[in-house]
């Protein structure tokens, strides 16, 4: 049996795919779902989707927020956005992390700016993470 997933967002294409397992940044960590997962609704958080395809190929997504929902090996991830490819290059990606972490770093102690600040640092991480699964330089789960 394999997962039939489907990632949605609002503006975007929906994304189909056959998976044999599938790992989900929710806002308690990382979820792993397996065929015949228990039914379960959980949150997401903004990070990484990693799917690993039938054909034993890894698919990163980057996904901001939202909700997902398994049941009878239907997943269904429902985010305010998703990226299957980030549009830049792994050495941006990196700037944009080192950037955001600065700007944490220096932040005296607004609570908004710091939540603001972590938001863009997961999200630059995530797509950091995702280039280097795409450009082969890092593997999930080895």
């Amino acid at each position: 049996m394999v997962l039939n997933v489907t990632v949605s967002a609002p503006n975007q294409l929906t994304w189909n795919e056959k998976a044999n397992k599938v790992i989900v940044t929710s806002t308690t960590g990382q979820i792993g779902i397996l065929s015949g997962h228990a039914s379960m609704v959980t949150t997401v958080d903004i990070g990484l989707l990693l799917i690993e395809t039938v054909e034993n190929q890894w698919i990163p997504i980057v996904s901001f927020s939202g909700i997902a929902v398994i049941n009878n090996n239907d997943l269904q991830i429902l985010v305010s956005a998703y990226e299957i490819k980030p549009k830049i290059t792994e050495e941006v990606a990196e700037q944009e992390l080192k950037e955001a972490l600065n700007s944490f770093s220096d932040l005296n102690n607004n609570t908004i700016d710091k939540v603001a600040i972590s938001q863009k640092i997961k999200a630059a991480s995530a797509r950091f993470i995702a280039l280097q699964i795409i450009n082969k330089k890092k593997i999930p789960f080895l």
